[in-house]
């Protein structure tokens, strides 16, 4: 997070709230309407069963290809990586 603040939330059950979820962190980083943000539907889990993302993983999928895969430690991610990343693929300052 932006403060370094610890964030905890519920396991989404619904559809709608892994939607709300992915809204607030599209606006919490800023992204912009170039970045697609998606959400596996809770019913199917269609990517969870495709890809095994537990227990927490982000994935950046460019042109139907998985780009890049967070790598975690003790269960929290550093997005400062992942944006970094994404700076340096994208070259944006």
């Amino acid at each position: 997070m932006p403060d370094n603040e610890i964030v905890s939330v519920k396991q989404p059950c619904l559809i709608s709230e892994r939607v709300n979820l992915a809204k607030k962190f599209v606006d919490t980083f800023g992204l912009g309407p170039e970045m697609k943000v998606v959400v596996d539907d809770p019913d199917r889990n269609a990517f969870q069963s495709a890809y095994a993302p537990w227990p927490i993983r982000i994935f950046v999928i460019e042109n139907s290809r998985i780009q890049y895969i967070s790598s975690p430690k003790d269960c929290t991610h550093d997005v400062t990586v992942l944006g970094a990343w994404l700076k340096r693929r994208h070259g944006k300052d």
